[in-house]
């Protein structure tokens, strides 16, 4: 992720999705204003990368420029990590749907909102992978049936804000693709996009002419804490399906890696709470737009 050479320090970091991050790492003592004290907070030596190269996943050509990623994983020179003490060892966020350009906020600690209806997941260890939050994945639901799946057909599952959309293995999207496929055959007004160009880089796209609303429902099946049943995540169309002009994409992928990753297009419009000291993840259905 990052190496030393003589004293000066690069870092490179890649998503799963291809978001791409490059530059410069260096140590600066930062000066943030406190609401409680009402004077300036001193940080020092607070490790931060400084992007000379940033390439975010080309779902909305045009969309705007993204100057950097705020790094909140659970390797040490996260910003989460490094200033755990100072935020509580809590952290949250609440995506809109990524065609709403509404803005949204990171909040740390006792400043983030109760919110009803939390489910509760732990952290799952994974050896050899510090950086990642993974949970239990189990199955998932297609329009309310189980699949059947097992969490070893899912590999470590890593929930990262940092890639845009879902990435599965190889061998469960193709299942989901199948189905998908099967269904979207009874609708004889959709036309499949072949050309992997105009599918910005997903794999299932439908053009269109005039509307289409009818969109199916998945589900990811979770783990509980302490073992009896299973916690569900819903995936309606907003985390689901990505609208373009005259056509939709699954806002899911495949690789040949043994290891799941859930994006920020299945986290849209949820409250997640992550708590590095009770080592879990707590989420609910939320309306983002007032987060």
């Amino acid at each position: 992720m990052f190496r030393c050479v003589s004293n000066k320090c690069v870092y490179d970091i890649k998503y799963a999705d291809e978001t791409h991050s490059a530059g410069c790492l260096a140590r600066e003592t930062f000066m943030l204003p406190s609401t409680q004290a009402r004077r300036l907070t001193t940080i020092r030596s607070l490790a931060f990368g400084k992007s000379n190269e940033t390439y975010p996943h080309d779902f909305f050509p045009g969309a705007g420029y993204i100057g950097g990623i705020l790094g909140m994983g659970r390797g040490r020179q996260s910003f989460a990590v490094q200033l755990a003490g100072m935020l509580g060892n809590r952290f949250s966020y609440c995506f809109p749907p990524v065609t709403d350009l509404s803005p949204s906020y990171l909040r740390f600690g006792d400043d983030i909102p109760p919110t009803p209806g939390l489910k509760t997941v732990r952290f799952v260890p994974s050896r050899g992978d510090v950086s990642h939050y993974n949970v239990g994945l189990t199955d998932l639901s297609f329009n309310g049936r189980r699949m059947r799946f097992t969490s070893r057909d899912f590999g470590a599952c890593a929930m990262d804000s940092g890639s845009t959309y879902t990435i599965l293995p190889r061998r469960v999207y193709n299942r989901v693709e199948r189905v998908m496929i099967d269904y979207f055959s009874g609708f004889p007004h959709l036309r499949r996009v072949e050309n992997s160009t105009s599918c910005h880089g997903v794999d299932l796209c439908y053009a269109y002419e005039g509307t289409f609303g009818a969109y199916p429902s998945m589900s990811f099946h979770f783990a509980a804490v302490g073992g009896a049943g299973d916690v569900e995540l819903g995936l309606p169309k907003e985390r689901l399906f990505v609208p373009l002009p005259g056509k939709f994409c699954l806002a899911l992928g495949a690789w040949d890696e043994d290891m799941s990753v859930i994006g920020a297009v299945q986290q849209a419009n949820l409250r997640l709470i992550y708590d590095l000291g009770a080592q879990q993840l707590q989420f609910a259905d939320a309306n983002c737009r007032q987060a």
